[in-house]
């Protein structure tokens, strides 16, 4: 095989699995719209898009967690600061509006 039929097969299993993730049409033209002359160049930045997808873009149907923290358990104690974060947040507004209405 060579590279350009190497990069044709990468492009179209990554197409598979943008499509069973959602992802296709932004990410499909974010790959697409760049030359790649070596299938290695397209294979790193498949990696750098999944690992932002799994580390660093938070997912609504996740609660707004990324994949990673679902994964490795830090979902929970995550969601449990924000709600401290946002009880504390509302109490303090509360407070300043009482302060501005008095």
């Amino acid at each position: 095989m060579n590279d350009h039929n190497g990069s044709q097969a990468v492009v179209r299993y990554f197409t598979i699995w943008a499509t069973a993730y959602g992802q296709q049409q932004p990410l499909k033209n974010r790959i697409l719209l760049e030359n790649y002359f070596l299938p290695g160049d397209l294979e790193k930045q498949i990696e750098k898009f999944v690992d932002h997808y799994n580390h660093q873009r938070y997912h609504e149907s996740l609660n707004n967690l990324t994949p990673a923290d679902v994964y490795f358990g830090r979902g929970q104690s995550m969601l449990s600061k924000r709600e401290k974060i946002k009880k504390r947040t509302i109490a303090k507004r509360r407070l300043h509006y009482q302060r501005q209405a008095a």
